[in-house]
């Protein structure tokens, strides 16, 4: 996903099926709630696409922190 983000093949059958894997199948199944903050611009997807790895690597997907995440990165990333 993130090589697609950086090759800005967001528009593609692969991002499109990429994503809604992630954000529908990964982590908790409980979303994060939602804040107040300011959602997150287009250009964080790179960096909320690697915290999501991060968190996955150290193995804290089932935690909330990995929901927000994923929560931030479904807000800010949809496919275009």
């Amino acid at each position: 996903m993130i090589s697609l983000l950086d090759a800005k093949a967001d528009g593609s059958a692969l991002y499109r099926g990429t994503y809604a894997v992630v954000v529908n199948t990964c982590g908790p199944t409980t979303p994060a709630p939602i804040t107040n903050a300011q959602p997150p611009s287009r250009g964080a997807c790179h960096d909320l696409a690697a915290a999501m790895v991060d968190l996955i690597e150290d193995g804290k997907m089932n935690t909330r922190k990995f929901a927000q995440t994923r929560g931030r990165f479904a807000q800010a990333c949809p496919p275009r």
